[in-house]
C-alpha cells in the first residue's frame, strides 16, 4: 500500500464555522517508524483527496482496536504526483521525523492522508491526534447549573410534600 488515509467530518450537522466553535484546532502528529524516510500528511476536502487517490494503492483507517489500526485496503498503483505538489491540501506537513500539522476545523467533509513523502511504499507510521474543545467550559457550566436545578426542584418536592403533612394524634 503506498499510502492511509481517513475521512472525517467535524462539522456536517452544523452551518458555517460552528465546527470550529465546537472543535478548534486539530493537530496531528505523524512519526515514522524505525528505519522510515520522510512522510507527508495532509488534510483536504474529501472529494479533492478521492480524485487524488483515485487509481492510487492505499488503505482507509476504518478504526483501531487494541491500539492498532483496522484497515481497508485499495488496490491500485503509486501516485502521478508527490502529495506535497498534489495542490489540493488546506494544510500539510512533510520531512523527514516526526510532522505536526495543525489545522483550524473547518465545516464539511475533510479527509486526512498519510504517506511517505515520495509517494513509495510501504507506509510505516505511527499518527496521534488531538483537538482543542472551545466548547467543553460552556456545556459543563450548563450540565452543572441543570445539575443544581434538579437538585433544588428535587428538595422543593421532598420538602413541600413533609410541611403539609396533617399532623398525628396522640392518645
Amino acid at each position: 500500500m503506498h499510502m492511509a488515509s481517513g475521512g472525517w467530518d467535524p462539522g456536517s450537522p452544523f452551518a458555517g464555522d460552528a465546527a470550529s466553535a465546537l472543535v478548534g484546532t486539530v493537530r496531528i502528529r505523524v512519526t515514522p517508524v524505525a528505519g522510515g524516510g520522510p512522510v507527508f500528511v495532509g488534510i483536504a476536502r474529501a472529494g479533492a483527496a478521492e480524485r487524488y487517490l483515485t487509481g492510487v494503492s492505499y488503505a482507509t483507517v476504518n478504526g483501531t482496536t487494541d491500539h492498532h489500526g483496522t484497515y481497508t485496503g485499495h488496490a491500485g498503483s503509486a501516485p502521478a504526483v508527490r502529495p506535497a505538489t498534489a495542490g489540493i491540501w488546506t494544510a500539510q506537513a512533510a520531512g523527514p521525523g516526526t510532522q505536526t500539522l495543525t489545522w483550524t476545523a473547518k465545516s464539511g467533509n475533510w479527509m486526512v492522508v498519510v504517506m511517505n513523502a515520495d509517494g513509495s511504499r510501504p507506509v510505516g507510521v505511527q499518527v496521534n491526534g488531538a483537538a482543542t474543545l472551545p466548547a467543553l467550559p460552556w456545556i459543563a457550566t450548563g450540565l452543572l447549573v441543570a445539575g443544581f436545578a434538579f437538585l433544588a426542584g428535587g428538595v422543593l418536592f421532598i420538602a413541600l410534600p413533609l410541611g403539609r403533612a396533617p399532623a398525628r394524634e396522640t392518645e
